[in-house]
């Protein structure tokens, strides 16, 4: 809490929503309950929290909803950790049942397990492990499945569901087609899929490597237009303050890097300059980043507003001031940023 939310406040982020996927987990309400104890101590920010799903802990939810989870985060492919994705297709039914049931909203990671481990099987066999093989194995397909069978079960259950991190516009047009079929379905995306590229992964290796990972040069700058135009509901930063320990095991292997990237402190700043570069309006800034997430995990109009009786949290910019990205004036202890040298 005490690095991430400092780094939030000193990239201009008054308010952060926090996965579940922390040490222990929060798959309970016991575990929920001390984790909001320790943000309180240590957060320099405001918070709300994440409660995990598993197909073992349904029985859980609702109990965190209750003392104020305001999402879940639900994997549909192997986490490698103890919030086990919800991967088969009873299970994904279950867990929308349970939310709906009690009008809670469904965050995914969307990626089709199955197809996930037959490309990495196939790599294996070829001997891959060159970079341009990561973005084979966590292609397009695999994540555009997993997207179109989260809002079918969506609409089966009545349920609410956030598919985060949107790599492409193919990805928002299936939750666009989802809510004129009265699906209650919204899109995320994140910083990296508007500047950065499957090119930066061949070229840099691990240290930009994301789940799922970036497309084309088209579908980023897809992603801006769709951004700027109110298809896509909010931006969130993903954070994932990665080791650069575990960044440098992927240099020969990129299947042995850690993906993830720190983006708390730099998701304003590269926002701020699409301002700049009149790829983005202030105004649609103003709502993926505040108004629609406040609105999206029930925190508005005590955030995400400027009203008597909202909370007096404000971030001042000056759009006319240039300066540079780099890790020697980050606060974060990750260390470094993707974005080192962006002006």
């Amino acid at each position: 809490f005490e690095d991430s939310t400092a780094s939030a406040a000193a990239g201009g982020v008054t308010t952060i929503v926090e996965m579940p996927l922390t040490t222990p987990e929060v798959l309970d309400l016991d575990t929920f309950r001390d984790k909001v104890a320790s943000g309180e101590k240590t957060s320099h920010v405001d918070f709300a929290l994440f409660g995990g799903v598993r197909p073992s802990n349904l029985g859980d939810l609702k109990a965190m909803w209750d003392a104020g989870a305001v999402a879940f985060k639900i994997f549909t492919c192997d986490t490698g950790c103890a919030m086990h994705g919800v991967i088969n297709d009873a299970d994904l039914l279950a867990a929308l049942s349970t939310i709906a049931g009690f009008g809670g909203l469904a965050s995914f990671h969307a990626e089709n397990d199955e197809l996930l481990v037959a490309n990495r099987a196939r790599m294996d066999a070829q001997g891959r492990t060159d970079n341009a093989a990561f973005n084979e194995w966590r292609s397009e397909t695999v994540e555009l499945e997993a997207i179109n069978r989260i809002l079918f079960y969506a609409g089966r259950t009545g349920a609410r569901v956030n598919i985060v991190h949107v790599t492409s516009p193919a990805g928002v047009a299936l939750v666009q087609r989802a809510q004129r079929d009265g699906v209650a379905a919204t899109a995320e995306t994140c910083p990296h899929y508007l500047y950065l590229t499957d090119k930066d992964i061949e070229e840099r290796g691990a240290w930009v490597t994301f789940a799922p990972p970036m497309r084309g040069s088209d579908a980023r700058d897809g992603m801006k237009r769709l951004m700027n135009a109110g298809d896509i509901f909010t931006v969130g930063s993903d954070h994932g303050p990665v080791d650069p320990a575990l960044k440098q095991r992927g240099e020969n292997n990129i299947f042995a890097g850690q993906p993830g990237m720190p983006a708390n402190e730099t998701m304003v700043p590269l926002l701020l300059n699409l301002i700049a570069s009149g790829e983005l309006s202030l105004q649609r800034f103003a709502a993926v980043t505040s108004e629609a997430p406040a609105k999206l995990y029930g925190i508005y109009p005590r955030k995400g507003a400027v009203r008597i009786g909202s909370d007096g949290d404000f971030t001042i910019a000056d759009l006319g001031s240039q300066w540079t990205l780099s890790r020697e004036t980050l606060i974060g202890k990750a260390g470094w940023t993707p974005y080192e040298g962006t002006v």
